[in-house]
């Protein structure tokens, strides 16, 4: 005969197990599937991790240094999908200068309408397999087409010389 702890163990170690399987089966980790059928339980463990995240500073500069790689890491996967961390207009090509510049002059639209610039605006191209309508231009190429009417002055230099 068990005892009250061993059936305690043997029923804890069946719902692993079936859990497991159950994940498997519907394709998802068991940590989601665990939360969609615990939804409350799920909810009250991130409350307490955030407290105890903002309790700790080591914590939260980990935090910022991941989230720094990884917006770094989206904007460095844009460029390359833009012809790489190179500016279209004057072939700037150090990466704190460089950004992205809607070719329509269409960018405040565009922010307002996927709500957001920054890394909205990178995830917003990852998601939409990097359209067409966008280049990498330097900030003084960007700045310079917004107050010269949507040409650069380099371009707009070039032109006049050619």
């Amino acid at each position: 005969m068990l005892t009250l702890e061993e059936k305690r163990a043997k029923r804890a170690a069946y719902m692993r197990e079936y859990n497991r399987r159950r994940s498997q089966e519907l394709g998802a980790s068991f940590t989601t599937f665990w939360r969609a059928i615990h939804p409350e339980a799920a909810r009250k463990h991130r409350e307490e991790e955030k407290r105890r995240w903002r309790a700790d500073p080591a914590v939260q500069q980990r935090h910022g240094e991941i989230c720094a790689w990884h917006r770094r890491k989206l904007k460095i996967a844009a460029y390359e999908a833009y012809g790489g961390c190179v500016c279209a207009c004057c072939g700037e090509t150090t990466e704190e200068f460089l950004s992205i510049d809607h070719v329509n002059n269409d960018g405040a639209a565009h922010r307002k309408m996927i709500k957001g610039g920054g890394d909205v605006l990178y995830r917003w191209l990852r998601d939409q397999k990097y359209p067409p309508g966008f280049q990498i231009l330097c900030m003084n190429c960007n700045f310079g087409k917004r107050i010269n009417g949507g040409v650069c002055p380099h371009r707009q230099q070039k032109a006049a010389t050619a």
